[in-house]
């Protein structure tokens, strides 16, 4: 079966079998269909591959060499490109495809609980049976960026030494991703170099493989970098970007409203929290956002008396994070005036 063929959904079965013997040791046919679990009417959705090419073999690994697909979605009437990697082992004579992905996922379920260094030992599975996954790289330096606030000293300095490895291994690999762009900013926060931070996010966007969505959520990124530096108008102008990207999203209305937060103009920014909380916001943002939103949205509601409805925010926010100080002064100071 050719490559071409494994981008359809009748091809996810016969595609395992084309797996190499090690990653078939790590996930069955069953885990990998799961995966994947491909829409009972997704005929018309199948990813289109555009162009197949072999990326320059490595002396260091001269058994495995790696396949750089671009493709789109057929449904994408603007046929954005997307890049794609297989890693492929030679096995007897035979070109198979390494598998890592029940490894990360099993990665991210121990990140999303804090459990750092379980999600690490699972990334570092993932590189001895593909030494080229980005993925995992990029997850081991996010793992390493939280476990910093825990550290101190040279443990500290260690980590963010940590974070940088990993991120440029991964950035290197490729470099035409734009998620790993985001990861390389993680270093660049814990330096406190927010100018290179923003030149990250600002080389994600012109990135010809970063579709629209990808780009709001670096123009929401920019926003936090500007309002740190108390530059309003490039905030401003990066928001607007967002929502020009999508007026409905989440996250792009949350970031246009800190703009008016950071300003004090507390109504201005209800309007915009208003407005996210009209949506999806519960599954487009994660907690931590969930969270800031929820008590940006309690202190608009304090300052302009709307006790009532900023309880209500508050106590949400508390539930996600109920030991942290800012949300617990909200609380204090909104408990006095709630009914």
């Amino acid at each position: 079966m050719s490559l071409a063929q494994c981008g359809t959904v009748r091809g996810y079965s016969d595609r395992y079998g084309i797996l190499s013997i090690d990653s078939k040791k790590v996930a069955s046919r069953d885990e990998y269909l799961e995966y994947y679990k491909p829409e009972p009417k997704a005929d018309s959705s199948f990813t289109v591959i555009d162009s197949i090419s072999t990326v320059p073999g490595d002396q260091t690994h001269p058994s495995y060499r790696r396949v750089r697909l671009v493709v789109h979605q057929r449904t994408d009437t603007l046929r954005t490109p997307q890049v794609w990697y297989y890693t492929t082992v030679n096995e007897n004579g035979t070109w198979r495809i390494t598998w890592v992905k029940s490894i990360l996922s099993r990665a991210d379920e121990f990140y999303d609980k804090g459990m750092y260094e379980e999600a690490i030992a699972q990334c570092d599975k993932a590189l001895e049976l593909d030494p080229y996954s980005a993925l995992a790289y990029s997850k081991r330096a996010w793992c390493c960026d939280h476990k910093v606030d825990l550290a101190r000293g040279d443990e500290k300095q260690g980590l963010v030494g940590l974070i940088e490895s990993n991120a440029r291994k991964a950035l290197a690999l490729e470099p035409e991703n734009p998620d790993l762009y985001n990861t390389l900013a993680l270093v660049f926060t814990q330096q406190d170099l927010p100018e290179l931070r923003i030149e990250c996010y600002r080389k994600a966007i012109t990135l010809p493989y970063c579709p629209g969505w990808k780009k709001l959520t670096f123009y929401g990124n920019l926003v936090s970098c500007y309002l740190a530096l108390e530059r309003w108008t490039q905030a401003k102008a990066c928001a607007d970007s967002a929502l020009a990207i999508d007026s409905t999203d989440a996250f792009a209305l949350f970031v246009r409203g800190n703009v008016e937060f950071n300003q004090h103009r507390y109504k201005q920014a209800r309007s915009f929290y208003d407005r996210a909380f009209q949506t999806d916001w519960s599954n487009r943002l994660d907690k931590e956002n969930q969270f800031l939103l929820l008590v940006c949205a309690a202190y608009c509601e304090y300052m302009l008396r709307d006790y009532d409805v900023a309880l209500t925010h508050i106590l949400r926010a508390l539930e996600i994070n109920p030991g942290d100080g800012r949300a617990q002064e909200v609380y204090r100071l909104v408990k006095l005036k709630a009914k």
